[in-house]
This record gives structure tokens, C-alpha cells and sequence, in this order.
């Protein structure tokens, strides 16, 4: 990383790199300048070629979308920085181990407390439980669903380039 820099650049070496190499604010900034274009690009698409999606579908392919851009981003990172993509937090040999497994626990739980104050303030009902098969659109939806894929697209959009 460093040996790209002239010579006698010293003031911007300081300025983009620390002892670590490229600085975190810059890694941050690289990461959104990437990200956003290809957000913004991926919700035009989904609304030109996928308008019939009603709301809870459209919700789940958006979560899908952007947990992979996120990915695709983190990767063009790595390819940036001379990292790996478990340097990000990304460890492909131990994905859905302890740690997932842990993280999934915690956030259904951190989503049940608070939907559980919701409710007791008054704010929220749970409604009744659908029995009958889903038609795969609105409140059919299960909650484990959207918590998995929250926290499944989410995560990676959290941690960003390290």
C-alpha cells in the first residue's frame, strides 16, 4: 500500500495512512462512494423490472439486494486495501458458527423485548396468528423471517470496511 506513494510525499502519507495502512475514515468514505451509486441504481431496477411486488416482497428482495451489494463491496475493498474478507468480519470457514448463531439469538431477542414494550405501552398489537397457508404477502409473513433477513442484510452494512 505504502510503496505507491512517491518518495517525498511524506505530508500525504500522513494525511491517507497510518501505521495500519489507508486510514479508517478514508476506508469508510471509499466504502459509501461505492455503496450508495450502487444502491441507488439497484432500487431503480427493482421498482422498473419488478413493480408488481407487492410491499412485504419487495421489502424481502430489497434485503437480499443490499446484504449482496454490501458483499460485493466489501470484496472490491479487499481488493483495494491487499485484505482479507475475513478481515471485515467476513470469515467464509466460519460462517453459521458460534458467532452467527449467537448474533441471531440476541437480536430476536433484542426485537421480541421491544415489539413486547410496544405492546405493553400500548403502541403495538401482535394481532392474531394466521393459520391457514400464506399466500406470501403481508402480515403472513412470519416474524422469524423478517428478523433473519434484517439481521442477515444488516450485518455486513454494519460492520463496513475495518
Amino acid at each position: 500500500m505504502e510503496s505507491a506513494l512517491p518518495a517525498g510525499s511524506s505530508t500525504v502519507r500522513r494525511v491517507f495512512f497510518g501505521p495500519s495502512g489507508l486510514r479508517a475514515g478514508w476506508r469508510l468514505l471509499i466504502f459509501v462512494t461505492i455503496l450508495i451509486p450502487l444502491l441507488m441504481a439497484d432500487g431503480m431496477i427493482i421498482r422498473k423490472f419488478a413493480p408488481h411486488l407487492d410491499s412485504a416482497s419487495r421489502f424481502i428482495l430489497n434485503q437480499i439486494t443490499r446484504f449482496l451489494l454490501c458483499l460485493l463491496v466489501s470484496w472490491i475493498m479487499t481488493k483495494i486495501e491487499g485484505r482479507t474478507i475475513g478481515d471485515y468480519g467476513l470469515p467464509w470457514r466460519r460462517m453459521f458458527r458460534g458467532q452467527f448463531w449467537l448474533g441471531a439469538l440476541f437480536g430476536f431477542a433484542a426485537l421480541t423485548t421491544l415489539l413486547t414494550i410496544m405492546r405493553a405501552a400500548g403502541v403495538f398489537h401482535f394481532g392474531s396468528i394466521a393459520l391457514q397457508p400464506a399466500s406470501g404477502s403481508g402480515p403472513r409473513r412470519s416474524f422469524a423471517t423478517r428478523c433473519s433477513g434484517t439481521a442477515i442484510a444488516t450485518t455486513p452494512a454494519r460492520r463496513g470496511p475495518a
